[in-house]
C-alpha cells in the first residue's frame, strides 16, 4: 500500500473517530450523561465521588444560600455550584428518576420583610455562617447587600454545613472565586462522607 493511501486510511480514521466523540458528546448532553472533551477534565467527576454518591442508601437534600442578584462574580459562583450539584445528581439517578439520591435547592437569605431577614441572618450568626458584603449599583444608587456563599447538605437527620467562598489573603477575587470553583467538588464529597460516617445527629462545619 502506498503512504498516500496509509496517510488518507489514518486521516479517515481520525476523522470518524473525531466524529464519533462529538456525536456521543450530543446524545450525552441529551440523556444528561456529560461526556468531557477538555484536558482539564473540569466537568468530570472523579471515580471515587461517582462510587460515593452511587453508595448512598438514602437521597442527600442540599440547600444553597446563592439565590438572588449578585455581581458577575458571584453569578459565576452560584452557576458553578448549579453545575456540581447537578454532575452530582446525574450519578446519583439523574433528574428522570422518581427520588434522585442527590436533591437540592436555591434560597434567598435576603428575601421577605425586613423582620424576617434579620431573624434569618441572627440564625445563620448563631450557625457561624459569616456573611460576605458587597455593594450593588442600579439607576437608583448602591445598596448594600450580604451574601451567604454556603450550601447545607441533610442526610438522615445530620446536617454538614459548607463554605463554597475560599478566602485566601493576598488573592484578588478572580482569583478566590477561581479556586472556590475548583474545589467544589472536594467539599461535597467531603460533606456527604461526613454525613455517612457520622452516626450521631449532629452539626458539623466544613469549611
Amino acid at each position: 500500500m502506498s503512504k498516500n493511501k496509509k496517510r488518507n486510511q489514518s486521516l479517515l480514521q481520525l476523522g470518524l473517530f473525531s466524529g464519533v466523540l462529538v456525536l456521543l458528546n450530543v446524545l450525552g448532553n441529551i440523556f444528561f450523561t456529560q461526556i468531557d472533551l477538555t484536558e482539564e477534565k473540569r466537568y468530570t467527576l472523579t471515580k471515587t465521588t461517582v462510587d460515593l454518591v452511587k453508595n448512598l442508601d438514602e437521597p442527600v437534600f442540599v440547600r444553597v444560600l446563592l439565590e438572588g442578584e449578585f455581581p458577575a462574580g458571584f453569578k459565576r459562583l452560584q452557576r458553578a455550584t448549579r453545575e456540581k450539584l447537578d454532575d452530582f445528581r446525574k450519578q446519583g439517578g439523574g433528574f428522570l428518576s422518581a427520588e434522585p439520591l442527590i436533591q437540592y435547592e436555591f434560597a434567598d437569605p435576603n428575601a421577605g420583610t425586613a423582620e424576617e431577614i434579620n431573624l434569618r441572618r441572627e440564625e445563620f450568626r448563631k450557625e457561624g455562617l459569616t456573611p460576605t458584603l458587597f455593594r450593588l449599583k442600579d439607576t437608583e444608587g448602591t445598596e448594600e447587600k450580604y451574601i451567604f456563599p454556603y450550601a447545607v447538605f441533610s442526610y438522615k437527620g445530620r446536617q454538614v454545613t459548607v463554605n463554597l467562598l475560599e478566602n485566601q489573603p493576598g488573592y484578588n477575587q478572580d482569583e478566590v472565586l477561581g479556586n472556590s470553583i475548583n474545589l467544589l467538588e472536594y467539599k461535597f464529597a467531603s460533606a456527604i462522607q461526613k454525613l455517612r460516617l457520622d452516626q450521631k445527629q449532629v452539626i458539623a462545619f466544613t469549611a
